[in-house]
């Protein structure tokens, strides 16, 4: 069975990827398919805040002038992340090295926001 190279791992219940696994890869895709078309980058720095700040409520403009996320946009990232669990980040966003990537839990994610705003609002 082929599986594409995005994390999508098998359901050892029956072999096929899980719904999870299956959002986390849909949800990739999503934020590289932005990415090229609104930055032309594969992944342009900042992307997770980026498409995040969108979700909820703080577009930004992009580098190009190009469009915002729009309602249906929003809410497929919404709706994948949800059932994936969690968000795709660069490694030094959260500190770690590597070269493409990296699908972390919410939690996680969320933590790493809360660091972000205590840099830009230190108490």
């Amino acid at each position: 069975m082929f599986y594409p190279p995005f994390a999508l791992e098998p359901d050892p219940a029956d072999s096929l990827p899980s719904r999870a696994s299956m959002a986390r890869g849909i949800l990739r895709l999503k934020f590289s398919e932005y990415s090229e078309d609104h930055f032309m980058a594969g992944w342009v720095k900042g992307l997770e805040f980026f498409l995040w700040d969108h979700l909820h409520g703080k577009p930004q403009e992009t580098p190009f002038g190009g469009p915002s996320l729009d309602a249906s946009e929003i809410g497929i990232i919404r709706g994948l992340s949800i059932l994936a669990g969690g968000w795709w980040v660069w490694p030094d966003t959260i500190g770690e090295e590597g070269v493409s990537e990296i699908f972390i839990p919410m939690d996680r994610w969320m933590a790493c926001l809360d660091g972000r705003s205590r840099e830009k609002h230190p108490s």
